[in-house]
């Protein structure tokens, strides 16, 4: 699950590699990802997160193609997703492989998607493909 770490880890390589043009991310979800996204501690994301931390001084104009590999539909990881849309002017395609626990959540899968057409309409050029993560 992506953490303030994550984050920065992400934001770091984006800084360092201006002209990167292929973004591949792999979210790790522990084997018990369900128990801790329902547990208390999980759902305060506000120790996690800084919403603002992933474009700061980030410039992804030759950003072409997002992968995001296990994605789990987290406030963190929808936000990652958000603002790569929007700083990535020339993006032109965007592949989700969804983890195997929203493959199982047909409400969960629901809200992300729902969540997701709010963003969607920022890069509107982009193609967007949504499949599930076969391991």
């Amino acid at each position: 699950m992506p953490t303030t770490n994550y984050v920065k880890v992400i934001t770091f390589l984006l800084r360092i590699y201006p002209n990167l043009q292929t973004l591949y991310l792999s979210v790790y979800q522990p084997e018990n990802y369900d128990q801790d996204l329902a547990s208390s501690s999980m759902i305060n994301m506000e120790g996690y997160w800084q919403g603002d931390e992933l474009c700061s001084g980030v410039n992804l104009k030759h950003l072409r193609t997002v992968e995001i590999v296990e994605f789990g539909g987290t406030d963190i990881e929808l936000d990652i997703l958000r603002r790569l849309f929007e700083s990535a002017s020339i993006l032109e395609k965007m592949n989700i492989r969804y983890s195997s626990f929203v493959k199982q959540n047909a409400e969960k899968l629901t809200t992300i998607h729902e969540k997701m057409s709010l963003f969607y309409k920022v890069s509107s050029s982009a193609t967007i493909s949504l499949a599930y993560h076969d391991r």
